[in-house]
């Protein structure tokens, strides 16, 4: 049982289970009470059933997860902001109940069960599915076997910390935060909103030590200035992930916080977890992975990866796993020694008359500009050239600057095969996990 696990490792580090390990809107919330199934619906679902749960890192939704997982159930953990798609997230998973706004209720269903989930039944093993959030398509869905997953967390005893649940609910980073705090004892505080200066201002309140973020977010909370005037004595680490950053975004990330705070990129995806990583440091992009039971191995630039930790498959999509059990990242990377560094996406390379440019170039030459708060480039077909270069730019609030003006400085940080053909004023869409789509 899995809560009974982490009481008995809370037990070992001489920590009370009556200690809080829910920090929600000025109100603590104890192992215990989340033992004693705190909030939980009234009618659960039976044991082995595979259940869509919608919700947050609230208590009721933390005490219920749990409960889910203690009772070997298939578990697909959604949240509001996918609500138009969650009919079709059910079908893909052959949903048989529903959890949402603290009620359950049974889903009727006719189709056939997925084998890989009837395989996870007969073993009476708890599973995960997780959606892509793929902007194209429908997303794939991930899923695991949870007991396997929950093996890495039993290998380490990390520091007791207050962290802030600021990735979903539905995604890869935010379970591993939940359980990586649960199980080393630490305290959970759910965010009132994820807007920087909120978060900012929540972190001095409460006296929170790690926050795991996006680029996207850090970005915002730069230009926002909602590191200015805090007292951040508290924060020791901020993470961030789920997408690339960039370096004028780092290096300016290390001017506004305190030198004490460590400053650590993560590297993970759905598919396979998330992995251990050392960065070489704060103020560089590059990291090893630092659990020795995963490999690496770099192809042609991109980057493949081999774990025990990583999904059984898909539920609506083929096996992307060759026969040796190597997953393709579709990650472009440049190496130096034990570490690399994240230069770009396969996926995403425009070719410019023959010439190969990664989106990222351009979009970090851009964040050097101060008007500019979010970029994005990509490749529009071209009749001459195959494609060419279109850059969307949102500027920073209250700014005014010129296509014209723009562009001339573009031309002193770009050389002329990665400047840009066609310039866009638009809002950049990023998305409720604070990445851009």
């Amino acid at each position: 049982m899995l809560i009974k696990e982490i009481s008995e490792r809370w037990a070992e580090r001489g920590i009370s289970t009556r200690n809080p390990v829910i920090y929600y809107r000025g109100r603590s919330i104890s192992l215990e009470d989340i033992a004693g199934a705190s909030g939980r619906p009234s009618i659960f679902p039976p044991a082995r059933s595979v259940v869509a749960h919608v919700g947050d890192f609230t208590p009721r939704d933390i005490s219920t997860l749990l409960g889910l997982i203690d009772e070997g159930c298939i578990i697909a953990p959604l949240t509001v902001g996918t609500a138009r798609q969650h009919e079709e997230f059910f079908d893909i998973i052959g949903a048989e109940w529903i959890i949402s706004e603290g009620e359950a209720r049974k889903r009727p269903s006719h189709q056939p069960q997925n084998s890989l989930i009837t395989q996870l039944k007969e073993r009476s093993r708890p599973g995960l599915i997780l959606f892509s959030s793929g902007t194209t398509g429908v997303p794939k869905a991930s899923l695991h076997d949870l007991s396997k997953l929950l093996d890495k967390f039993r290998q380490y005893n990390r520091p007791v910390l207050k962290t802030l649940a600021f990735l979903l609910f539905d995604h890869i980073g935010g379970i591993n935060t939940l359980l990586h705090t649960l199980y080393n004892a630490g305290t959970i505080h759910v965010p009132l909103n994820r807007r920087p200066t909120s978060v900012m201002k929540q972190v001095e309140e409460e006296g929170i030590n790690l926050i795991p973020t996006t680029p996207s977010f850090l970005r915002l909370a730069l230009v926002e200035g909602a590191f200015d005037g805090r007292d951040l004595s508290s924060l020791r680490i901020v993470t961030y992930g789920t997408e690339s950053m960039d370096q004028t975004t780092l290096d300016r990330l290390n001017q506004a916080l305190p030198e004490h705070v460590d400053i650590r990129q993560t590297y993970g995806m759905s598919e396979l977890g998330i992995f251990p990583v050392r960065n070489r440091s704060k103020r560089e992009l590059w990291i090893r992975i630092a659990d020795p039971n995963i490999d690496i191995e770099v192809r042609d630039g991109v980057l493949w990866v081999r774990s025990p930790h990583r999904m059984l498959g898909y539920l609506n999509a083929a096996s992307p796993f060759d026969e040796n059990g190597w997953f393709n990242t579709r990650d472009l990377v440049e190496t130096g020694g034990d570490y690399f560094r994240i230069m770009g996406r396969t996926d995403d390379v425009i070719n410019v008359g023959g010439l190969k440019v990664q989106p990222r170039d351009v979009e970090d030459a851009v964040y050097n500009l101060p008007e500019v708060c979010y970029a994005k480039a990509s490749g529009e077909d071209d009749p001459f050239l195959g494609q060419h270069i279109t850059l969307s730019v949102q500027l920073v609030e209250g700014v005014t600057i010129s296509k014209r003006e723009l562009r001339a400085k573009l031309s002193r940080l770009l050389d002329r095969d990665r400047m840009p053909h066609r310039i866009r004023f638009q809002q950049v869409a990023i998305s409720e996990r604070f990445k851009r789509e």
